[in-house]
């Protein structure tokens, strides 16, 4: 299972963060199951593969961590260096689980779900990301910045809220 959600356990935002006013733990479940789908299509970009030696095979996502963590570590440090800005450390988040972890933060703050207007997801988070908008994230993190929007990946560019379009209604076709 590459997600879970606990109705009693974790926060809900019923009709998206900015109409509810709370952070809304599905956009990181759901963008685990859905991410899985970039990882599979385009791993040079976004893959986070092995060699038969066990050495990481560089993607763009890769190179953005590591960068990100101030370097490549395949196990959780004691500390990441001061001027990393991402830095998880749970013991039970391997090097795949970390790309995978890393890969919501960028995308979270690239369309703007972690703007402090509208939650304190990133200042509840510092210990973990500090990268709160996409303008930050195009100054602090080039290479993720670039990853997300420059290929036409089709990634997300808004923040869910529930509410969506036919297809055939917005490309008003009769296919």
């Amino acid at each position: 299972m590459a997600a879970s959600m606990y109705y009693n356990g974790d926060d809900w935002a019923i009709g998206g963060i900015e109409e509810a006013g709370t952070w809304d733990g599905n956009l990181e479940e759901v963008w685990h199951i859905v991410s899985v789908g970039w990882y599979a299509v385009y791993p040079e970009y976004f893959g986070v593969e092995f060699s038969d030696s066990d050495e990481v095979i560089p993607s763009n996502l890769t190179d953005a961590m590591d960068a990100a963590r101030g370097g490549q570590f395949m196990s959780i440090p004691d500390e990441y260096p001061e001027d990393a800005w991402y830095a998880y450390y749970d013991d039970t988040c391997d090097y795949h689980c970390q790309a995978h972890e890393y890969f919501y933060w960028i995308l979270m703050s690239n369309f703007g779900a972690l703007d402090s207007s509208l939650t304190t997801k990133c200042e509840d988070s510092k210990d973990e990301w500090n990268v709160c908008t996409k303008a930050e994230l195009e100054q602090t993190d080039v290479i993720a910045f670039d990853l997300l929007n420059n290929h036409d990946f089709n990634l997300p560019t808004n923040i869910p809220d529930g509410s969506y379009m036919n297809f055939n209604e917005n490309n008003n076709s009769d296919d």
